[in-house]
């Protein structure tokens, strides 16, 4: 009797990995087969993964980022309002708008018409005014100092002051580590000439987190009044934010 179990136990056993190979491969659990050269997945990651691809292939949901990303805030003047040339116009346009619809993490933005770099700050921190926190638990973007540049309708190329107040901000509550500073335009007081003399002080100072947007505006990005921006241009400074936020590995 001994041996008659012997032999059975391995015919029961063959059957059932035959019976479970072909549930493997019946349809009802997966509607699509792993990628080829992918390694051995549960039934339940791979449905998963099938789905959020078809989703994403049908425009039904945004990709996630890839790592708790830290929530971002945009300070500046009017050019991060997206002014087209008037004070408080053109909010739903601001880049920092267009920006929230690229990530999927939360975005404030504060453009302040005609302020410089020091009392843009200083609204956004002054407790009778907008009354924010510093957080070095988010990452900041900074497009300020045009109006520091052409005040008065009298141009300079002194940054040392700009950066003397992004500085400030970067270390007033601790060290804020994911930040960008983005170049200054070539408004009609500054020109081109000096706009890139600007820039080349900011790329210098701030290195992997300068980001220049004089080739992303281009010549037509300007508005009527040759300083502020057409939407277009907004939309695509916004875009490049995007971008340089990826290659910074910040979302």
């Amino acid at each position: 009797m001994m041996t008659k179990k012997i032999k059975i136990i391995p015919g029961i056993i063959l059957t059932m990995t035959l019976l479970i190979a072909g549930c493997g491969k019946s349809g009802d659990v997966t509607s699509s087969d792993p990628p080829s050269g992918a390694g051995p997945v549960e039934m339940t990651e791979t449905t998963e993964k099938d789905t959020k691809t078809e989703e994403l292939a049908a425009g039904n949901e945004t990709e996630e980022p890839a790592h708790d990303a830290q929530p971002i805030v945009w300070l500046g003047d009017s050019l991060t309002q997206g002014s087209l040339g008037d004070e408080n116009d053109n909010l739903s346009g601001a880049p920092y708008e267009t920006l929230k619809k690229l990530v999927d993490v939360p975005v404030e933005g504060y453009g302040m018409y005609f302020h410089t770099t020091h009392d843009i700050f200083w609204v956004y921190t002054d407790s009778e005014h907008l009354n924010r926190k510093i957080d070095p638990n988010k990452t900041y973007i900074f497009w300020v100092g045009s109006n520091d540049w052409a005040g008065d309708n009298v141009p300079n190329t002194e940054t040392s002051g700009v950066i003397s107040e992004i500085d400030r901000f970067l270390n007033l509550e601790g060290s804020i580590e994911n930040y960008i500073v983005i170049g200054t335009i070539a408004r009609h007081e500054l020109g081109p000439e000096m706009a890139k003399t600007i820039n080349r002080s900011l790329e210098a100072k701030y290195k992997e987190h300068y980001l220049d947007i004089l080739d992303v505006v281009g010549p037509d990005g300007y508005g009527p009044d040759r300083i502020h921006l057409t939407q277009e241009a907004y939309d695509a400074v916004a875009v490049a934010v995007y971008d340089k936020l990826i290659s910074l590995g910040y979302i």
